[in-house]
């Protein structure tokens, strides 16, 4: 546990934490590295500032894809937020990294977690088909999720 004066002040000192664990996880592909925060809104904006120091550290690509409300670049940690078994073989919370971007053909290919690594290129229908009743974003950042979401890592 990690005593802090302010919200900005514990935010600040996951994040060193998270950035060492990230750093340790470089030299063992077994190991998973997630923050655990109670709420949605908690969650993105701890997604958005893993995502923020890992393009500071130079670790993600320069090109970007506009996914919803995401830009997503090579090297993000994401997780499939919608079920395309048949279709793609990824499952709501596949987790994997991205390894390609197609901005004008509007695809996403990414190398899926597992002992296979399979990769799997998600088409623009999948990243543009959300419906209104869907909650989770068809692709999000993965470096942050909800404890109930987790649950499925172990």
């Amino acid at each position: 546990m990690v005593a802090a004066d302010s919200k900005p002040a514990a935010t600040l000192a996951l994040l060193q934490d998270w950035w060492t664990a990230w750093q340790q996880a470089d030299h063992d592909p077994a190991q998973e590295v997630v923050v655990l925060a109670a709420r949605r809104a908690e969650v993105d904006r701890l997604n958005t500032a893993c995502q923020e120091l890992l393009a500071a550290q130079g670790r993600l690509g320069h090109e970007r894809l506009q996914v919803e409300d995401r830009q997503l670049a090579v090297g993000e940690r994401v997780v499939c937020g919608h079920n395309a078994i048949a279709e793609l073989g990824v499952a709501n919370g596949s987790r994997g990294v991205v390894t390609a971007l197609d901005p004008q053909g509007r695809t996403l290919t990414m190398r899926l977690d597992g002992h296979d690594g399979r990769t799997v290129t998600l088409p623009r229908s999948y990243l543009e088909g959300r419906s209104q009743r869907e909650r989770n974003r068809r692709v999000d950042l993965a470096y942050a999720t909800t404890s109930h979401r987790a649950q499925g890592l172990t």
